[in-house]
């Protein structure tokens, strides 16, 4: 494979550079090495290959195997989006819109949101609805509650923590606490860290959903597992959790003494540090 990606290279194809780059940046075939990826998706990309500019962009942001320039990132996002490359329009949008390493303008920023949600793309779609619902207008802000809906119900993780928080919370539509916990339900099934907290979290306290402190045990390990970075930050005080609830279920369901949900909710305060 090494050997038929580097003729294609040698004939100074664009596209055998990008296809190089992109195999040396995924591994894919051959060893990894985004060091190298960068400098072949590099030459790609001046020579006009969207995809390329696109990676290559991708690199610089994160600092991939080469010094991180957000504010070069920005550039090839740029000619990438304005070519038509959708992910890019996203990325420069949002890069516009909170001046991630360039100069904020958040009406540029905003129509290049729209140019990637007009064109399909989700995750435009996202974060088009989130700057919309900042707004004062209602209007934006209904618009945006709308989107999240929309983009939850096919599936968005990150539409479904927001729409449940509305749903929750009761912001500028009804409260459904119930409906909230099966939005957070199905992202946390889905494998969302923030979908398993906030649904744990409602069974903990019974919040709109019968109290089940086994079910929420059970969704607070399954984040804890999932990301071990929060875990270790997170351990010590869900571990208290964890040994709480399973003391006061015990004496609940084999000692048999009633026990008030506001005291449970009292308990749940002081394990809860901090929402996650």
């Amino acid at each position: 494979a090494r050997e038929l990606y580097e003729k294609t290279v040698k004939a100074e194809f664009r596209f055998g550079y990008h296809n190089y780059g992109l195999a040396l940046l995924n591994g894919n075939g051959i060893s990894m090495n985004k060091k190298e990826a960068a400098k072949w998706l590099k030459l790609s990309a001046d020579r006009g290959r969207c995809t390329a500019m696109f990676y290559y962009a991708k690199i610089l942001s994160n600092g991939d195997g080469i010094k991180k320039n957000k504010a070069e990132a920005a550039k090839y996002y740029k000619r990438a989006a304005d070519q038509g490359h959708i992910f890019s329009m996203n990325n420069y949008g949002v890069m516009l819109n909170y001046g991630d390493g360039i100069e904020v303008n958040k009406e540029v920023g905003l129509k290049y949101l729209k140019k990637a949600f007009d064109c399909g793309d989700d995750m435009g779609k996202l974060n088009y609805a989130v700057i919309q619902k900042n707004k004062k207008d209602k209007d934006d802000n209904n618009k945006s509650i709308k989107y999240f809906k929309e983009l939850a119900d096919d599936g968005n993780n990150s539409a479904r923590i927001l729409y449940g928080n509305y749903l929750k919370k009761g912001v500028r539509i009804p409260m459904d606490k119930k409906e909230a916990a099966k939005y957070f339900k199905m992202a946390a099934d889905d494998g969302s860290i923030d979908g398993m907290m906030n649904y744990a979290k409602m069974m903990g306290k019974g919040d709109g959903v019968p109290l089940n402190i086994q079910e929420a045990i059970k969704y607070y390990q399954k984040a804890l597992i999932k990301n071990g970075k929060k875990a270790s930050e997170k351990l010590k005080q869900l571990s208290l959790f964890y040994s709480c609830c399973l003391w006061f279920d015990l004496i609940k369901n084999y000692l048999f003494l009633p026990l008030d949900l506001l005291f449970w909710e009292s308990i749940s305060e002081i394990v809860y540090f901090e929402t996650w």
